[in-house]
């Protein structure tokens, strides 16, 4: 059975143009990056509780940046979410909010990593505009293999978006800001976790044409039909 998927309507995402140099890494060294550590299969209360004590613990931040993503193969759409928060508000709502329809084929990772984009760059501006002294900045999100994936020595790095990522990074750790990344667990009551979730699910229903897409886009979606007719035919052999 042959499968076509009509990926003119996407335009291609630009190639990494290495512009991180030998020297940088130590600035990016300065980036932070912490993780709760929790059972696979623990509880909510648990895995909060696991977030909240390191949260707590960094003590308060300037800028905090809350991102998600949603994705929905039945509905062939993804979208992302940034919410940029602002210590000096008196209520808790964002200052920002960015949405964005991540393509038809996209996969969470690299619409978690187009959400933290739009994110840091917001961020990046905002700090500028408001702060004349350095800041301290959390950007928080459920994306496990995002946050790795920007951990690695960023010399290694095999795409565009995150090398965009660390140009912003390294502009504020230079200007003296600070900047720690956190995973926050998903779906277990963390309120600012929710509300980005809540608002890449409405970004889930933009228009997704246009939406750049990465080569690893193109293959997950190659291999879904036939990973679904494998598990049709696995399925039968068991109830035949």
């Amino acid at each position: 059975m042959w499968y076509y998927w009509d990926t003119h309507s996407h335009n291609r995402a630009p190639p990494i143009q290495h512009r991180i140099f030998l020297w940088d890494t130590v600035s990016c060294n300065k980036v932070e990056f912490n993780q709760p550590r929790f059972a696979q299969d623990a509880s909510d209360d648990v895995r909060r509780t696991a977030f909240d004590s390191i949260y707590s613990s960094l003590g308060d931040f300037d800028f905090e940046l809350w991102t998600d993503v949603s994705s929905s193969l039945a509905e062939l759409a993804s979208g992302s979410a940034a919410l940029l928060y602002y210590s000096t508000t008196t209520n808790d709502l964002p200052v920002e909010i960015h949405r964005a329809a991540a393509g038809r084929l996209a996969r969470s990772y690299r619409a978690e990593c187009l959400a933290t984009e739009k994110g840091i760059i917001s961020s990046h501006t905002f700090c500028l505009e408001t702060s004349q002294s350095p800041t301290r900045i959390l950007v928080a999100t459920d994306s496990l293999s995002r946050t790795e994936a920007l951990r690695v020595v960023p010399l290694a790095m095999q795409d565009y978006v995150t090398e965009e990522i660390w140009i912003m990074l390294l502009s504020l750790i230079k200007r003296g800001h600070s900047v720690n990344f956190m995973f926050s667990p998903s779906h277990c009551g963390i309120p600012r976790n929710e509300a980005a979730d809540d608002e890449a699910m409405i970004a889930r229903s933009l228009p997704q044409e246009g939406s750049p897409i990465w080569h690893v886009d193109f293959l997950a979606a190659a291999r879904r039909p036939y990973w679904r007719d494998a598990q049709k035919k696995r399925k039968g052999a068991y109830t035949a």
